[in-house]
């Protein structure tokens, strides 16, 4: 009579022994011909860190065939590597100080993995696993392509960012960027205790070039008014087109009077440049407001609105000024 299956008695468990049962030769074997023939590399160091054995890949890590580096230790083999130029890339000009500062690291962890590079620009993940005997065993593998495709994501994300963050025709930050980077660049002041200045500049009847000379030299002029206002600041200062003929400009750590010098240079630097060598009479002027923020502790936004105001006085006394919003340059 046969006894249904949910009936049949449990398989007695397998004991340790049977689960560590003696590998037979021919797996022994089968698994030295992988070790082998595995690109990977395999190598296997002593107590005392001198390699009893090691694989065609992890031989030509170190610059030698497998029969050469038996017997090595981890130190004479990466000086083989670093007086040859082969294998490994030793990066140093003091070997002993690069094996001293190694060996800070090594055998200290039970297990590390960690990238490294070679000669002939390849790059490899490394691992190296302590037994308990005090044995080590170090396993690499090519991961040369995936830091070819990391590079190409980081290099197009940069590549992504700088387009997101920049003004498409004249190269400096957008409106976006500018706003973000003026916020922090005021917000660094506000905790220094320092003062900072805004100004907020615009071409004078830039419409009249675009139609008297097109658009094309319009934009011409829009990024050579872009470089002139470059040159005339410092690497800390923050500048941006807001849109159209409109810049601003974030000048930290600037009181008023210094304020209001930064803004008459940019205006005479603006005057003074020179847009085409056929139409060597075609000259921009700039009109410019300034917003004083004492100790930085005014808001961007209101900055923006009390410039924008000195900036229509600017235009309305005449164009080609400087106007202080709310105060005298005194």
């Amino acid at each position: 009579m046969s006894v249904p299956a949910d009936k049949q008695p449990e398989p007695a468990p397998r004991s340790e022994a049977d689960l560590r049962a003696p590998v037979t030769q021919a797996t022994q074997a089968l698994l030295l011909e992988a070790m082998e023939k595995t690109a990977d590399g395999i190598g296997i160091y002593d107590p005392n860190d001198r390699i009893i054995y090691a694989n065609r890949s992890c031989a030509e890590f170190f610059g030698m065939s497998p029969d050469q580096i038996l017997g090595q230790s981890f130190a004479a083999s990466i000086r083989h590597a670093y007086t040859t130029g082969k294998g490994v890339n030793v990066e140093t000009d003091d070997i002993d100080a690069w094996l001293a500062m190694a060996f800070q690291k090594r055998r200290r962890q039970r297990y590390r993995s960690f990238q490294t590079d070679t000669r002939d620009g390849r790059w490899v993940q490394l691992t190296e696993q302590m037994t308990d005997g005090d044995y080590l065993f170090m396993f690499f593998t090519d991961i040369t392509e995936q830091k070819r495709i990391e590079a190409k994501l980081q290099r197009l994300s940069a590549k992504l960012r700088f387009q997101a963050d920049t003004d498409d025709l004249t190269g400096i930050n957008n409106r976006r960027n500018f706003l973000r980077l003026a916020h922090k660049a005021q917000q660094r002041c506000r905790h220094a205790g320092k003062d900072c200045t805004l100004l907020l500049m615009d071409l004078d009847f830039f419409k009249r070039i675009n139609d008297a000379y097109g658009h094309q030299m319009g934009d011409r002029v829009l990024v050579n008014i872009s470089s002139a206002l470059s040159a005339e600041l410092r690497p800390y200062d923050v500048l941006g087109r807001l849109g159209g003929e409109e810049f601003a400009a974030l000048i930290p750590e600037a009181g008023l009077e210094r304020a209001h010098e930064v803004a008459e240079r940019l205006r005479r630097a603006v005057e003074a440049t020179v847009h085409s060598n056929e139409w060597p009479d075609l000259r921009v002027t700039l009109s410019v407001g300034i917003a004083f923020n004492a100790g930085a502790k005014r808001e961007l936004d209101a900055l923006i609105s009390q410039a924008d105001q000195a900036l229509y006085k600017a235009k309305h006394e005449g164009r080609n000024r400087c106007k202080i919003g709310g105060a005298s340059p005194e």
